[in-house]
């Protein structure tokens, strides 16, 4: 049996090639003898640096950049396997994780540091960026990204506005005369988890500010200002899938730097040739931190499974958090669910015990797809 194990990272706890070899160990403990194709996924968001890296083989370049509260943070890039591809991942520079807890203030946080990351990855020569959005701590439209590679920003006055939230509140002007030279031979490709527009109910402010820490006070404030924003950029930038990623990041990637917004998951599974790997598998195995009402709307493993089900592969999927009802997840082609967790357990102790929990609930897996397949062989042979 050829099972091919391809899941997302388990935020907190596992990376994605990690969650693979967990998976493997318990496929082995059940299956001695299948053939366990590893193929570590993600999808845009945070995690897709380190799947792709770990997936063509390649390697990390460090950096020091500003963080998304204003202090220095290191950050990686990613060079990968094929050594024309560079990679950079906004939770690097811009992340959520990078704020203290309690401190989040999305009208100060600032994307500038992604613009660091990018500026070094084309002045290292490096002409197909992939950027992988998700996981940010910033609403700045991009601005402060932008900035860094050298857009400038302007208030009613004519004068820079800050990198951040408050300044996108006050901008008027946008000038592209000073960017930096090389955009205009750099294939720019961003790979984005959500497929959010830039404005309205689903877009950057309304769906994602609160989670950042927008407060209802700030929300109409910046909703108004990414619609001036939106103008500037350009006709028709607002209603484009996937401009509201990253708080607007994925906006001016586009109008900015003439960057193709993509579905990351099936960006990572073209690089890690998922395709290839799924040729005669008889069944896939997937999963991330949490399996929900999310998934569906272009999460790893709903995306894995749209490639498995392009051969009619079926598709297992384990959560560490999963849904009661999860009646949309099976139609987008996840056929059965389970849970990483073996009891009732904290957070902390499903992060702490992830890998062990992980290749439990694998080996149980395939110890029920031998059931059926034992089954079978028995009905053949009465």
């Amino acid at each position: 049996m050829k099972i091919v194990v391809a899941p997302d990272s388990f935020k907190g706890s596992l990376t994605a090639l990690e969650a693979a070899s967990a998976i493997e160990e318990g496929v082995k403990l059940a299956m001695p003898d299948a053939t366990i194709v590893k193929v570590p996924m993600a999808d845009g968001g945070e995690g897709t640096l380190q799947a792709l890296v770990d997936a063509t083989k390649g390697t990390f370049v460090e950096c020091m950049v500003q963080g998304p509260a204003g202090a220095p943070v290191k950050a990686s890039y990613g060079v990968l396997g094929n050594a024309t591809t560079a990679v950079v991942e906004m939770a690097q520079a811009a992340g959520l994780p990078l704020v203290a807890d309690g401190a989040y203030d999305p009208m100060e946080a600032t994307s500038y540091g992604v613009g660091e990351l990018i500026r070094a990855v084309v002045d290292a020569g490096f002409r197909r960026v992939v950027i992988g959005l998700g996981g940010s701590a910033t609403v700045d439209g991009g601005i402060g990204a932008m900035q860094a590679l050298g857009f400038s920003f302007k208030d009613e006055e004519g004068s820079e506005v800050s990198s951040n939230g408050r300044g996108l509140c006050s901008l008027v002007d946008i000038d592209r005369s000073s960017s930096h030279k090389a955009i205009e031979t750099t294939e720019f490709i961003v790979a984005s988890d959500v497929n959010s527009p830039l404005l309205g109910e689903g877009g950057a402010v309304h769906l994602f500010g609160p989670q950042k820490g927008v407060s209802p006070d700030d929300i109409e404030e910046l909703e108004r200002a990414m619609e001036r924003y939106s103008l500037l950029l350009g006709k028709g930038i607002a209603d484009i899938r996937g401009a509201g990623a990253a708080g607007g990041l994925g906006a001016a990637c586009f109008a900015l730097l003439g960057a193709k917004i993509v579905v990351g998951v099936d960006l990572v599974a073209g690089e890690v040739g998922l395709a290839r790997h799924l040729e005669n598998a008889d069944v896939v195995i997937t999963g991330e931190g949490s399996v929900d009402s999310q998934t569906v709307r272009g999460k790893t493993p709903a995306g894995v499974a749209a490639w498995a089900k392009k051969k009619k592969i079926p598709v297992i999927a384990i959560g560490g958090a999963v849904p009661t009802e999860p009646d949309g997840l099976h139609a987008c082609g996840i056929d059965a669910l389970f849970s990483l967790s073996p009891r009732p357990i904290t957070l902390d102790e499903s992060k702490k015990h992830a890998k062990k929990y992980l290749s439990a609930v694998s080996r149980q897996i395939v110890h029920t797809i031998k059931i059926g397949i034992d089954h079978e062989a028995q009905l053949v042979s009465d």
